[in-house]
């Protein structure tokens, strides 16, 4: 159910070889084919190869995202079934937001850019998304402070063993 976004989303790859979470039959949306691809492929996970444009951008505001979310909809088909849309950094946010609106998903922030500002925060959203987790202390700490409101889950950095 959860669809990744990037092609340096290294934690889609422990996490589609891991048995608990393949049961959530995940699906993989990047920009470019690489080893990450190449390895969910090998591991039958569905992946859709889609440029990412520029979201932030007035025509990405008005309708280049949303024309990016459906594009990804209709290429992963009506028996995706796809719940959660996940987010690998905040630079993925809006694009995720739209797509996980266009699915009628819920959306997941995971933050992992140690120079993110409180100002990144914002003008990506963040605050927007269901869930946000944080990948280190420091991080967690400062998007908590950012957003007093919300829980800001922790992700210690490493990987998990499979």
């Amino acid at each position: 159910m959860p669809v990744a976004a990037d092609t340096d989303l290294f934690e889609a790859h422990v996490g589609v070889r891991h048995a608990g979470l393949r049961e959530w039959q995940p699906h993989l949306v990047c920009s470019l084919v690489g080893w990450l691809t190449d390895e969910c492929q090998s591991l039958s996970v569905p992946c859709c190869i889609e440029p990412f444009p520029s979201s932030r951008s007035l025509a990405a505001r008005l309708y280049r995202n949303t024309a990016f979310a459906r594009r990804v909809r209709d290429r992963l088909g009506p028996t995706a079934n796809l719940q959660i849309v996940q987010a690998n950094d905040h630079l993925e946010g809006l694009l995720a937001l739209a797509l996980a609106r266009t699915l009628g998903a819920r959306a997941a922030m995971l933050l992992r850019s140690p120079g993110m500002t409180r100002a990144d925060y914002f003008k990506y959203r963040c605050q927007d998304f269901d869930f946000v987790a944080a990948v280190g202390d420091e991080l967690r700490a400062r998007a908590a402070g950012w957003d007093p409101a919300r829980t800001v889950h922790l992700i210690h950095d490493g990987i998990a063993p499979s």
